[in-house]
């Protein structure tokens, strides 16, 4: 009896657990701005510099895009969330590519390069999928849940953060906000 008592307990402890975790990975998107952002990259400083090898072997930084506004989306292949934002984000490029750059950094710390070239190959990613293997580019963001988005203007300043997921609407909504952000430079 005292067993069976003793497994349920374990059972339920593992069953909170299980709960939590997903609520930290598969939360509604919050946006920050200003002192709310009090980790990661603040809105209205410059974005953290990275650079990271790409799935095509190239090297990126975010240096190289300055001039135009670029949108740094942090995901894994394993992430459900990631998952369901994939095809919207594949959407926007297609709409809005000329004019923003997309840059999907992959955790691949904790992911593989592998996984994730099929995940990228699945969704249709014409923009650069870029891998974090030593989880640089992720502690330099704070990244925490995923997917985590960053908006950056073209002087390599943050206009936005997304953590979570986005819809169609809510991809669209954020890129407006930042090409206008960008035409309020000029």
């Amino acid at each position: 009896m005292r067993s069976g008592m003793k497994a349920q307990a374990q059972w339920g402890i593992l069953t909170a657990v299980l709960l939590l975790a997903g609520l930290c990975l598969y939360q509604q998107p919050v946006r920050l701005s200003g002192a709310e952002a009090d980790y990661g990259p603040q809105v209205g400083l410059l974005a953290p510099e990275f650079s990271l090898a790409g799935q095509d072997q190239k090297t990126y930084n975010l240096e190289q895009y300055r001039g135009k506004p670029v949108i740094i989306n942090f995901w894994a292949s394993w992430c459900a969330p990631c998952k369901e934002e994939a095809p919207a984000l594949a959407k926007l490029h297609d709409r809005y590519g000329s004019d923003v750059q997309i840059l999907a950094v992959n955790l691949t710390l904790m992911d593989s390069p592998e996984k994730a070239q099929a995940f990228s190959t699945h969704y249709g990613f014409k923009f650069p999928v870029l891998l974090d293997t030593e989880g640089d580019a992720s502690a330099a963001y704070r990244i925490q849940p995923i997917p985590s988005t960053f908006f950056v203007d073209k002087n390599g300043k943050v206009t936005g953060t997304v953590l979570g997921v986005l819809d169609e609407q809510g991809w669209e909504e954020q890129t407006r906000l930042l090409l206008s952000a960008n035409q309020a430079l000029q």
